[in-house]
């Protein structure tokens, strides 16, 4: 069960429409254009019926003005596009059912964590004047789109008409976490006339938002039991068993998020107007964490007396009991995930018309990014100190001692009675029309997830994954209107695209292969011991903290529920101190490790792996016009070089491999009436 829940309110959005020249004070305004969400809708409309392809587009009211926040969510609204969102916000889109598509900005490459591109969250969506989801390719866009292709357009400085300033602040509120966040977004524009030197433009935009957002889940795991002979009981259900969740866990996550977000336009046309060349600079700088902290409850031993109670009646429809007992145990977990990503694009290009049919252009644009994601894991569970002291006394020195936790001692009392060694206490499960309530009685162990007394450390566990990654690009185009004299031939394209992309990531741990620091280790003596965390707070005050949320799961009517107070680890916000901390708990023991925490990581062989990628591509499209029937007929021919290391028993090794494509494409429009169009398209990707 997933509960979050937002609220919107926008406070400032103020457009500055264009200042063509200074008005006299005497003069009167003859006009005023004021253009809305219809306009939009028209453009939209008339992109997609006018383009060749089959192509769906959001295009903005006005600068700074697309209908969402986000790029992702205002893609949703579109046919046959569906939104994956990370913490209610819309991160990724899969076109026709398929998550292989290409993330373009002004018809270029971007670059993420991974090889798909930038993760749409991280570009604010008032820089973009449209957004295009292109459906059927046409052989002059670039390939590796299995779905579709999204195609970000920002505004271009020359499209202004003078001076444009827009901003807007909205303020978003979190009931769960009780915070506002602010969305801040500003732009301005102009173009000047420089006589006989041409024209130039600039356009600039700044984005940052900044957000705190909570995410509560609870869930169980089912297994089936068959209770007749044991309890007399007997399911009606299809498969004749009893369904029981016995395991349960709720978990709470908070995710900080801070993002921030440049672009720069420049574009200059002669006098002539035959030309213009341009430069893009776009920066975003995206960084956050994943605060997570859940209790998980290992319901291994059922109690099977006859406590149990059927719902609504002897012998239940679904056969799932609710309201039994049974004997479990707890892991409280603290976890924290950080990710800073830093993202930088750079063009520069040229559109030349060498006559008034033949038009050239060319770019080089080059696309890099970096990302860091640490990974910490501290977590506890139950362990009786007097039992655990009375077992290892029964032990030899230097035997092996490796998971006596999960030996006979853990159901059955050991010698010394007791309840093994560990924690083990009596669990209610009550099944309602909300969450369901999970009770936990006292009469075993008190306090048995907030006493430090009765906690050791179950894992430690830090991760660090690191992610590059770069690409340059070289294009040329021509265009070639009513090829060879034939009007027909409304145009014919041919180009070059040239690229070199080299991707990287390594993944680095801590103990998590080894699981050297979970759950037990020898000490000097040779015997099994563990860390308590009131030992652990003797040592470091205050690093142990009762967690419970408010508002959590209150509007489901949860009752009472126990499972949402317990002890955690509350420093993971640094990695080295921690690492430290826990070195010196484990000073003494064969588990204990010298230098800093960089020092005593290593890679996580199996995840590395490092790709370059070398592409040329050349095609040939043609685009036909026979009044009611208009057809884009062509080709795209690519060469691909790859190179792909990985790390195979300590050694890197590497892989290439070289590859050939003809990629045919053919799109078709018919003009049934003037206000019904039929499409075919047809395509090798």
């Amino acid at each position: 069960m997933k509960c979050t829940k937002s609220f919107t309110a926008a406070l400032l959005s103020a457009t500055v429409l264009p200042l063509a020249q200074t008005v006299a004070a005497q003069e009167v305004i003859e006009e005023i254009v004021v253009s809305g969400i219809r306009s939009s809708l028209e453009a939209a409309a008339d992109l997609k019926r006018n383009d060749a392809r089959i192509v769906d587009a959001i295009v903005a009211e006005d600068i700074g003005k697309l209908p969402d926040n986000n790029i992702a969510e205002a893609l949703q609204r579109i046919t046959g596009v569906s939104l994956k969102s990370d913490f209610g916000v819309g991160d990724k889109v899969s076109i026709r059912g398929l998550s292989e598509n290409r993330v373009e900005l002004n018809g270029r490459t971007t670059t993420g964590d991974d090889r798909d591109g930038m993760s749409l969250q991280d570009f604010p969506s008032a820089f973009l004047s449209s957004v295009e989801v292109i459906k059927s390719p046409t052989a002059d866009m670039i390939e590796g789109a299995l779905g579709g292709t999204v195609r970000m357009n920002t505004i271009r400085p020359l499209e202004l008409d003078g001076l444009t300033i827009a901003g807007s602040a909205d303020y978003e509120y979190a009931d769960k976490t009780e915070e506002w966040a602010p969305i801040l977004n500003g732009s301005i524009g102009n173009v000047w006339d420089l006589d006989d030197g041409g024209t130039f433009g600039f356009v600039g935009n700044i984005s940052y938002q900044d957000r705190t957002i909570r995410q509560d889940n609870a869930f169980a795991r089912w297994e089936l039991f068959d209770l007749e002979d044991e309890v007399g009981f007997e399911s009606n259900g299809p498969n004749g068993l009893f369904q029981v969740a016995n395991q349960h866990t709720i978990e709470q996550y908070l995710e900080e998020r801070e993002r921030t977000a440049v672009n720069l336009s420049f574009q200059w046309a002669p006098a002539s107007e035959r030309a213009n060349v341009y430069v893009d600079l776009t920066s975003t700088d995206r960084s956050g964490s994943q605060r997570g902290n859940s209790i998980i409850d290992n319901g291994d031993v059922q109690d099977r007396s006859g406590n149990y109670r059927v719902d609504g009646a002897t012998q239940d429809q679904y056969g799932v009991l609710s309201g039994y007992e049974q004997q479990t145990w707890a892991i409280p977990k603290a976890y924290l995930e950080f990710r800073e990503t830093e993202s930088f694009s750079s063009a520069a290009g040229f559109e030349f018309d060498v006559s008034e049919s033949i038009s050239i252009s060319g770019e080089f644009a080059d696309v890099s990014s970096e990302s860091i994601t640490p990974d910490s894991h501290f977590n506890l569970r139950g362990v009786n100190q007097a039992n655990l002291d009375a077992y290892v006394a029964t032990l030899t020195p230097g035997d092996d001692h490796s998971g006596y936790f999960d030996a006979g001692n853990n159901s059955d009392p050991i010698e010394a009675g007791g309840q093994g060694l560990r924690n083990w206490y009596d669990q209610t499960f009550t099944l309602g029309s909300g969450v369901p309530s999970v009770v936990t009685s006292d009469s075993v162990i008190t306090n048995p997830w907030t006493n430090p007394a009765n906690l050791a450390l179950r894992q430690y566990e830090y991760q660090l994954r690191e992610t590059t990654n770069d690409e340059t690009a070289v294009r040329f185009d021509v265009d070639w209107s009513e090829a060879f004299g034939i009007e027909a031939i409304s145009s014919l394209k041919a180009g070059i695209r040239v690229t070199e992309n080299d991707f990287k990531l390594t993944e680095s741990e801590f103990d998590t292969g080894s699981n050297l620091y979970k759950d037990t280790f020898d000490d000097v003596t040779g015997l099994p011991a563990t860390v308590f965390a009131d030992d652990f707070l003797a040592q470091f005050p205050g690093t142990f903290t009762e967690f419970n949320h408010p508002n959590s799961f209150n509007q489901h009517g949860v009752g009472a529920n126990d499972m949402l107070t317990y002890l955690i680890y509350d420093d993971l916000d640094n990695p080295e101190t921690t690492f430290n901390r826990v070195m010196q708990a484990f000073d003494g023991t064969n588990n204990y490790r010298s230098g800093t925490l960089a020092e005593n990581m290593s890679v996580t062989d199996g995840l590395y792996r490092e790709i370059s990628e070398s592409t040329a591509a050349a095609y040939i499209s043609a685009e036909l016009d026979f009044d009611i029937i208009r057809a884009v007929i062509g080709a795209r021919y690519v060469e691909t070089d790859i190179d792909s290391t990985t790390i195979v028993d300590g050694e890197f090794v590497t892989g290439n491999n070289k590859y050939d494509d003809i990629l045919p494409s053919l799109n078709i429009s018919y003009d049934l009436s003037d206000q019904t169009m039929l499409r075919f398209a047809a395509a090798k990707v």
